[in-house]
């Protein structure tokens, strides 16, 4: 994996977004990647934060106090619960264990310093209110979406048939649990949830796994003007995934 700065996503503005459907490219992202992993079990792998040692903070980089004063998340954590096996049009194959895709976002000393300067974007804002508000709004729990990109789509053959859903959002609220501790917030997303059209999708992307130069994002939903424009959490990108040979079981890292 190697980290990207988020400018390169295409986001909400306004004014009046749902009338003129403007999109802009990202600021950069208040988070970076600092860690990755692909996991797999005996059992679909929940709460990743009771079972490993999370990130620590970086010395010279991360202040814990500042952080603490924001009212933010030191580290985020995404683990996307995925099948290996081909889906079924109805229900999900809770015995296909799959593997997890992790991935460990630690906040940017940039994001915290303007926080302390009062220098908070929509975007910021919008992060914030989250962090505060998900455990009692369902508003602002269905404002969690990714956005994927496959850089190389077109040299893919056959999958660059689905180019049109290339890049495109999803909201993640109805496939999503959340966890959070004193200095993070882990989501577990659990593909299997996911529409059978796009678990389809996927599983046709599988075998093509290890070619796709693969950009992933996390983005807080804005829907008013006052939100706009909308900003990049995190990101990555992500080369040369293997999951059958590259899942490492979880006994081996305990």
């Amino acid at each position: 994996f190697r980290r990207e700065n988020g400018t390169d996503f295409m986001v909400r503005d306004g004014p009046n977004y749902y009338k003129n459907k403007k999109k802009n490219k990202s600021a950069e992202t208040l988070y970076d990647i600092v860690a990755q992993d692909v996991i797999k079990d005996d059992k679909i792998i929940k709460n990743v934060c009771d079972s490993f040692k999370l990130p620590t903070p970086r010395p010279g980089i991360d202040d814990v106090e500042a952080i603490r004063q924001c009212g933010l998340p030191r580290i985020i954590i995404f683990n996307v619960q995925c099948f290996l096996q081909s889906p079924p049009m109805f229900g999900s194959n809770d015995n296909d264990t799959g593997c997890s895709f992790v991935q460990y976002y630690s906040i940017k000393p940039e994001t915290v310093k303007a926080f302390q300067e009062g220098r908070i974007t929509n975007a910021m804002k919008l992060w914030k209110q989250y962090v505060d508000e998900w455990e009692t709004s369902e508003d602002m729990r269905k404002r969690l979406k990714g956005i994927c990109v496959a850089r190389n789509i077109a040299s893919l053959g056959t999958v660059a048939k689905f180019e049109s859903y290339n890049g495109k959002p999803f909201i993640l609220n109805k496939c999503v649990s959340r966890k959070a501790g004193q200095d993070f917030i882990e989501f577990d997303v659990n593909v299997r949830l996911f529409s059978y059209v796009a678990k389809r999708l996927i599983y046709t992307f599988m075998d093509n796994l290890k070619k796709i130069h693969l950009s992933n994002a996390i983005v807080i939903q804005a829907e008013d003007d006052e939100e706009m424009p909308e900003g990049v959490l995190c990101c990555a990108h992500v080369r040369n995934l293997d999951p059958l040979n590259q899942a490492i079981h979880v006994n081996k890292l305990r």
